[in-house]
């Protein structure tokens, strides 16, 4: 397990920057000198982390990204050709 020190909490205006984070195995298990807000903000922060899908299924970043990519050249070309 591991601790970062002088972690940055921004789920507020306060933006307190001495918190303590320990994690284990890249998951957050601990969270030290956050008020309960941002305690549960940063607990929680990647478990509603959105899945990369296309028309349901679960896509792979890299997949998502060159369909995203052609989407945006095939639309430029349409919007060139319609001038």
């Amino acid at each position: 397990m591991s601790t970062h020190h002088d972690v940055v909490c921004t789920f507020c205006g306060c933006l307190c920057d001495d918190l303590e984070v320990e994690v284990r195995d890249n998951q957050i298990t601990g969270v030290k000198k956050a008020c309960s807000i941002g305690k549960n903000k940063i607990m929680h922060a990647l478990s509603d982390a959105p899945v990369p899908s296309i028309n349901g299924p679960y896509v792979a970043t890299s997949v998502h990204g060159r369909l995203s990519d052609e989407l945006l050249v095939s639309k430029s070309f349409a919007e060139k050709s319609q001038r």
